[in-house]
């Protein structure tokens, strides 16, 4: 048998919907049991997308409250959401601060061996801003990071209630907006060209546009030089590091 289940909304729900969701409407399917009520029982949940799967993942482990309107899953966070890096003011006194006034950034690039197929090498960012933090810049390049696929990785806080913080990619497949784009064009300044005399005017001096690589590793190591060459000219910064997989767990 079929039935539209819905779960009495918990206080502060957003019942919110779209007056033009042309998705199947989630429904719950139970089956299985007996007269007697024994035998194994299911219920078969039809209609999610991959966002209201991972929210229905979410709620079997205790991290959500979920209930079903106007056939959508809606949500309330279980625990009390972190704050974003760029709005969390607790942390402004912890923030790394200049040492060094005018000190220069330097930074090493080295060539790799041959990339296996399968593999995506991972970009970490460490000390934002570098040497010359404000809380403007932070909010800034912390806010462009975020938006081109970057996660925020804090330690825990020592006695001081100092701590540690990473900025990073697990894999160019994880870039968005403009560092996709630019990725995808092997151009880092791609999405400075606003208009065909730029682009022209970029042919015919530094920026010539080399032609596509024809190898995959060759295009691999393009899109890895394409993807620092555009940090280093957007996000100021202490280091970059890349990794690149070294071990893996085997399979049967």
């Amino acid at each position: 048998m079929t039935d539209d289940t819905r779960v009495p909304l918990p206080p502060g729900g957003d019942t919110k919907t779209s007056e033009h969701d042309d998705r199947p409407k989630v429904r719950v399917a139970l089956s299985g049991g007996s007269y007697h009520g024994k035998g194994e029982l299911h219920i078969d949940i039809h209609g999610l997308d991959q966002r209201e799967l991972e929210l229905m993942q979410g709620a079997m482990h205790g991290h959500q409250w979920v209930t079903c309107i106007n056939g959508r899953i809606e949500h309330i966070p279980s625990y009390r959401e972190l704050p974003s890096p760029v709005d969390d003011e607790v942390m402004l006194p912890f923030w790394r601060r200049p040492r060094i006034e005018e000190e220069p950034v330097q930074l090493d690039l080295f060539y790799f061996d041959r990339l296996p197929d399968y593999m995506s090498p991972s970009i970490t960012i460490k000390n934002l801003c570098g040497y010359h933090y404000s809380a403007q810049s932070y909010q800034l390049y912390a806010g462009q990071l975020l938006q081109w696929g970057f996660e925020c990785m804090r330690s825990q806080r020592d006695d001081r209630g100092q701590f540690h913080e990473h900025w990073f990619l697990p894999g160019l497949w994880a870039a968005k907006e403009e560092l996709k784009t630019a990725i995808d064009a092997l151009d880092p300044f791609a999405t400075e060209r606003n208009s065909t005399e730029e682009f022209l005017r970029d042919m015919l001096t530094t920026r010539k546009k080399r032609r596509p690589p024809r190898s995959l590793n060759t295009r691999r190591k393009r899109e890895l030089e394409t993807a620092i060459s555009f940090l280093c000219h957007r996000v100021q910064f202490g280091t970059l590091d890349v990794s690149i997989q070294r071990a893996a767990m085997t399979v049967d």
